[in-house]
């Protein structure tokens, strides 16, 4: 019972974040990414999020493991054995969602990850029930009912602590209010592309080491794509440098500037991006190749570079890097990568996620200006 529940706790969370489009908390780093994993194909089965499934799995189990309680004899056996099936199914199943995130993905969900774990725990106990057969102790029941209730309280509990959490950091893009002006708001020329004179204007602002920044990135190129000439976007590092799996962000951020100084901000950014180069960003020297294929002269590059290495720390690529990063952190409160400010008609910005940027090309007035 207690393991079914607090399968119940993880399923739920997932299938919470599926129905109210809400990233699960998640400690992302370079490998880890809750949220690439979960919205990506391998979160689904033919439509339906797997963790709704997993959801209805546990359920399933704890019916099975109440009525276990109850029952005597060959209903025992039959509960037992019913369990024994239903968890080897599913470990079957999450075994199989493991080997598609690291092998396809290559990226990894915690939650899911804890999901499989508790089903392997509970496919050996039940296959242990299996073996010991029914229970002679009417005590032993009573106990049983005692620590299914107190599982389901803390179950339920630590469902409502995570799912407030959760709404609590979606909270930042309701409330999003700043006293910037737009102009103030926009980057430099060079890091934006689009028409000039489109009435919507998106600035990203994200850390390109950032792992759902990296996700995300393929479908912000190809929703810029599909309304080319309409709408335009821009680009503010975020680099969070500070963080595991994002030590070379500060370099990425200052290789960008250094190619928006020469025009190739986009070849730079696309390419490191993309999802072949996951490995060489994670380092200076494949991130100097990164910018030597995007047309940049790594003779002029290094030297700015190494002044951001040196005690006195100056460096002009450095300081635009810091520019961007005061205006994301402490002029805007951004809190997160990546974070996208939507600007209609030069109307006031609005933060959202990349979902509901999505979910924003379906309002009547953006969907006027679009045709």
């Amino acid at each position: 019972m207690v393991l079914s529940l607090f399968g119940v706790f993880v399923t739920g969370v997932l299938s919470y974040s599926h129905a109210a489009e809400k990233e699960v908390p998640c400690a992302a780093n370079a490998t880890v990414n809750c949220a690439a994993v979960v919205n990506s194909p391998a979160g689904s089965f033919y439509g339906i999020p797997v963790a709704y499934l997993g959801l209805i799995c546990y359920l399933l189990l704890f019916g099975l493991a109440w009525f276990r309680v109850k029952a005597t004899g060959k209903n025992w056996v039959r509960a037992a054995n019913a369990s024994l099936i239903l968890t080897g199914i599913g470990f079957g199943f999450h075994l199989f969602l493991q080997v598609v995130s690291l092998n396809v993905l290559q990226q990894l969900c915690y939650w899911c990850l804890t999901s499989a774990v508790n089903m392997l725990i509970a496919f050996i106990v039940h296959g242990m029930l299996a073996q010991s057969g029914e229970p002679t102790d009417e005590k032993g029941s009573k106990i049983d009912v005692t620590v299914a209730a107190a599982a389901a309280i803390l179950a339920v509990g630590a469902f409502g602590i995570t799912t407030t959490m959760m709404q609590k950091e979606a909270k930042f893009y309701k409330d999003f209010k700043t006293e910037l002006t737009n102009d103030q708001i926009l980057p430099i020329p060079a890091k934006m592309k689009g028409n000039k004179d489109a009435k919507i204007v998106i600035i990203e602002f994200a850390d390109m080491l950032c792992p759902t920044c990296r996700s995300t990135s393929p479908k912000f190129e190809a929703l810029y794509k599909k309304h080319s000439g309409k709408i335009r976007i821009g680009f503010r590092q975020f680099p969070l440098f500070n963080l595991p799996g994002h030590e070379m962000a500060l370099t990425a951020a200052m290789i960008a500037e250094f190619a928006a100084e020469k025009e190739r901000f986009w070849e730079f950014v696309n390419r490191a991006y993309d999802e072949g180069n996951g490995e060489r960003v994670k380092t200076e020297a494949g991130l100097l190749e990164i910018a030597r294929e995007s047309g940049l002269s790594l003779d002029e590059l290094r030297p700015l570079l190494e002044e951001a290495k040196s005690p006195t720390g100056e460096s002009r690529l450095l300081d635009k890097v810091n520019a961007d990063f005061h205006l994301s952190s402490e002029d805007l409160k951004i809190k997160g990568t990546p974070t996208f400010l939507l600007i209609v008609n030069n109307g006031e910005p609005r933060a959202l996620s990349f979902e509901e940027l999505e979910h924003a090309f379906d309002e009547p007035e953006i969907k006027e200006l679009l045709k």
